[in-house]
């Protein structure tokens, strides 16, 4: 008789399953019962931020998008150039970017029904009204380039964002007692990010002359509402900030490869693109969530 087949009650030798296993599969992998708490929280996480079937389609939709994206804009892989679909050219890039924004709204549209929501019944609250309409516009910021001379798409971009920043300013504005506005180091270090920016800038906009002065003047004020609405996002909630954080270094990397030096160092120009979408699309869903995660019940 071997060693192996005498088992008796009781026997915690090692190598033996237990009285009480549950019968399965020969084979089957038995994970760690924190791996199945873990994956229960998430989804519940999920569950709560989008409460209905539809939105939790469109944001995995939002994200599917964003990743093809940002597979299309990677150096290397020759997917930039349009693609000729019934006798025409398709810039796949500049579509799937189009879409990006309209995605993020639809789901927050969807994760947002009025009985969801504190306040009055069959009423979306001015926060996510306003959030609405710095979605719209930055999803006006992505596409208007696109219809313009190569001349203005900066100034095509610029002009949507601006706007967008500022409705985000006005959406977090009731929640400025909960930011850290009132804290000087917190406003200073902002501050100083701001003024990095434009002081790399500067030179280059001074020396082109009037429309150079223009373009720093704009930037200035650009900097101003972006750092202004980053500080006031920790108000509505931590996600919130961290986005608005990431939202600034995504137009920060706009604003250097555009007006710097930066842009003539090889790999910087190289993975700019993807640097800026990546932070982007990461920074405005995160904003979305945090949010959510104040508006919903």
């Amino acid at each position: 008789m071997r060693y192996d087949d005498v088992h008796e009650p009781g026997d915690d030798r090692p190598g033996r399953i237990p009285d009480d296993a549950e019968d399965g599969p020969v084979g089957t992998p038995v994970l760690p019962g924190w791996v199945g708490d873990r994956r229960e929280r998430a989804r519940l996480a999920v569950d709560r931020l989008l409460p209905t079937r539809a939105a939790r389609l469109a944001g995995a939709a939002y994200v599917l998008v964003t990743l093809a994206h940002l597979v299309l804009v990677m150096p290397y892989l020759g997917l930039l150039d349009p693609v000729v679909v019934a006798g025409v050219g398709v810039d796949l890039p500049r579509v799937t970017q189009s879409v990006m924004m309209p995605l993020l709204a639809l789901t927050f549209f969807l994760a947002t029904p009025p009985y969801r929501l504190a306040g009055k019944p069959r009423e979306r609250p001015r926060l996510v009204l306003l959030v609405f309409l710095a979605l719209g516009l930055g999803w006006a910021g992505d596409t208007a380039p696109g219809l313009v001379p190569p001349d203005l798409t900066f100034l095509a971009m610029i002009g949507p964002f601006l706007l967008a920043q500022v409705a985000y300013v006005l959406a977090f504005r009731p929640f400025a007692a909960s930011s850290p506005v009132r804290r000087v180091p917190v406003v200073a270090a902002y501050g100083v990010v701001g003024l990095a920016v434009v002081g790399a800038c500067a030179p280059q906009l001074v020396a082109s002359g009037a429309s150079g002065a223009a373009y720093l003047a704009g930037l200035i004020v650009y900097c101003a509402v972006i750092c202004t609405m980053a500080i006031l996002a920790w108000g509505v909630h931590r996600l919130a900030g961290i986005g608005a954080i990431v939202f600034l270094v995504s137009d920060a990397v706009i604003a250097l490869t555009s007006f710097t030096a930066a842009v003539m160092w090889e790999p910087f120009a190289m993975w700019s693109g993807v640097l800026v979408m990546t932070t982007y699309g990461v920074a405005q869903a995160l904003i979305v969530v945090g949010v959510l995660r104040r508006v919903l019940r």
